[in-house]
């Protein structure tokens, strides 16, 4: 069993952080906004990733599983940033990006604190268990 105290608040800012830029604008273009609901599969991965960020939540009895699914989330995440780099900075016309462009970063250093704090959950629980 699992003391999940900080890394669940971690994982929570992550899903939260996701979910919130898939509704809000990559940047904008001579005047118009481009919303990330514009490039599908952008939009579906960052929901699915929302999604994964709050199931890994409810993993805690199992923190390898919790883990592989962070991390999986992770690598969903580095794939939205790049793509958001790619539509922002690789068209030909000149796109500034919106503040929202850095919910994708926090929310990678959210899950790399859940992981921290799912690692140190395991050492205390490993030296409890050694006492005994």
């Amino acid at each position: 069993m699992m003391i999940q105290r900080i890394q669940s608040l971690f994982l929570l800012i992550a899903a939260g952080f996701m979910a919130w830029f898939s509704f809000r604008n990559l940047g904008s273009a001579d005047g118009i906004t481009i919303p990330v609901e514009s490039n599908t599969i952008l939009w579906i991965a960052s929901i699915l990733t929302a999604v994964l960020y709050f199931i890994a939540i409810f993993l805690f009895k199992n923190p390898q599983k919790q883990k592989t699914a962070i991390y999986a989330s992770m690598l969903i995440t580095f794939g939205i940033i790049i793509a958001a780099a790619i539509i922002i900075f690789g068209s030909e016309t000149k796109i500034s990006p919106d503040e929202s462009c850095v919910l994708p970063l926090i929310t990678l250093l959210a899950a790399f604190r859940a992981i921290r704090g799912i690692n140190n959950d395991i050492k205390i629980i490993r030296d409890s268990e050694r006492i005994r």
